[in-house]
C-alpha cells in the first residue's frame, strides 16, 4: 500500500475525523465530481442513503480521490467521455489494487473537559459496479488496521451495511478497505 507520497505527488494519508458535538456525520465520495462531501450536525442530512442532497450542490470538503484515502495501491480515477462515466479503477496492467479510508471518532472536547465519544450507530454504503466478468471487489473493515473482517457487499448496493455490531465498544477508529482484482 502506498503510505508515502510518490514522486511529484502531494498525497499524504488521510484520517477523517468526526467533529466534536456532531450527533450525525456523513461522508461521501463522488467519482463524477472527484470530491468528498461531509455533513455533520444534530439531524441526519442528505437525501436517500447514497445520494447527495437533491436540489443543492454542497461545497466539497476535499477534492481528488487521493485527498481522502489513508492508503492506496495501483489505483487511478478514470474518465470515459464517450460513455459519460467517471470511476476509480485499477491502474492499467495491474492485476490487483486496493484503497483504504480511515474514520476516527476518538476523543473529543466537552464543556467540562475531554470526553470519549461513543457511536450509537454506524453504517456503510459501498457502491460499486464491475465492467469485466473477471473483475472482483472485496470489502473489509478493521478497527486496528491489522486484523481485517470481510464484508458481504453486492454490486449496485442500495442498502447500507450496518456495522455497529461489528465494532467493539472501546474502538475509536474504523478502517475500510476495497481490494480490486
Amino acid at each position: 500500500l502506498c503510505t508515502t507520497p510518490s514522486a511529484g505527488s502531494a498525497w499524504a494519508p488521510k484520517a477523517w475525523r468526526v467533529p466534536d458535538g456532531a450527533a450525525h456525520w456523513r461522508l461521501q465520495y463522488s467519482s463524477v465530481r472527484d470530491a468528498y462531501f461531509e455533513q455533520a450536525g444534530d439531524a441526519p442530512g442528505g437525501g436517500p442513503t447514497g445520494e447527495l442532497p437533491a436540489g443543492t450542490v454542497p461545497s466539497p470538503i476535499s477534492r481528488g480521490w487521493q485527498s481522502g484515502v489513508a492508503a492506496h495501491s495501483n489505483m487511478k480515477r478514470h474518465e470515459e467521455e464517450d460513455w459519460n462515466m467517471a470511476y476509480l479503477a485499477r491502474d492499467d496492467g495491474k492485476l490487483a489494487s486496493s484503497i483504504q479510508w480511515t474514520i476516527d471518532w476518538g476523543s473529543g472536547q466537552a464543556p467540562r473537559g475531554p470526553c470519549k465519544k461513543k457511536l450509537r450507530s454506524l453504517s456503510l454504503l459501498p457502491c460499486y459496479s464491475l465492467h469485466s466478468a473477471e473483475a472482483q471487489v472485496t470489502w473489509s473493515l478493521s478497527t486496528d488496521g491489522k486484523t481485517w473482517t470481510p464484508l458481504a457487499v453486492e454490486q449496485h448496493a442500495k442498502q447500507a451495511v450496518a456495522l455497529q455490531e461489528r465494532i467493539p465498544a472501546d474502538s475509536s477508529q474504523l478502517h475500510i478497505r476495497a481490494e480490486l482484482r
